[in-house]
């Protein structure tokens, strides 16, 4: 299927799903679409992809997974020096958004930097920051940043 055609197929599910939320009274967002429920809260996201849309819970996110693997790392006695994130959508900053703001030195690495890339207040990498082409994205990307931290670590 074509990208375009999906993402106009996309634009009318996902407005259904938000429909059919806020006819059940759910609380819901999505990009910057706020549909709150009864008591005005959010309680849940549908998150559109390049190849899917996500409907999760605003409480089980990636700020969520972030933390959590601060928590294990912890409880094994090990505090990374820096971390790095990555990530293809916009809800994927929410990890190092929940790092920065607990005061770990993260950087993220946006692998589909076409959404724009918004302004954080810790550093956002694409592949133009390796030296490679804006047609760099995704799994390309991501390996090249792997690959540019693995021969930075071992020379």
């Amino acid at each position: 299927v074509p990208s375009a055609d999906y993402l106009a197929e996309q634009e009318l599910f996902d407005a259904e799903a938000v429909d059919l939320m806020a006819r059940h009274g759910l609380g819901v967002v999505r990009l910057d679409h706020h549909a709150p429920d009864s008591d005005d809260a959010v309680d849940y996201r549908v998150d559109p992809t390049i190849i899917s849309t996500d409907i999760e819970s605003v409480r089980l996110g990636k700020d969520l997974g972030a933390s959590r693997a601060v928590e294990l790392l912890a409880a094994q006695g090990i505090t990374p020096q820096a971390w790095r994130t990555v990530g293809d959508s916009r809800t994927d900053y929410a990890m190092a958004d929940w790092l920065h703001h607990n005061d770990h030195p993260v950087k993220h690495v946006d692998v589909r930097p076409a959404d724009g890339v918004p302004v954080k207040p810790y550093d956002v990498l694409t592949a133009t920051d390796l030296g490679l082409g804006g047609d760099v994205i995704h799994d390309d990307a991501g390996g090249a940043f792997l690959r540019s931290w693995r021969e930075a670590m071992v020379g």
